[in-house]
């Protein structure tokens, strides 16, 4: 039961490191199809910030026990 918890817990950081991602990369693939030199770097660095922890703490949870 602990062990399911865990696996189910490592997919739904995998899950919300990915939704962040996209979030992070959504004004880049909305600014230059359209060269506008105007970039939203916040949320390019708050989506990347938050992908990165999320994968972290992914990465540390140990299901092989």
């Amino acid at each position: 039961m602990y062990k399911l918890i865990k696996i189910s817990s490592k997919i739904i950081l995998y899950f919300v490191a990915a939704l962040t991602f996209l979030f992070a990369i959504s004004p880049l693939l909305w600014v230059y199809p359209t060269q506008d030199d105007r970039i939203a770097w916040e949320f390019v660095i708050f989506g990347g910030w938050i992908s990165a922890v999320c994968l972290y703490f992914a990465f540390r949870i140990k299901t092989d026990e």
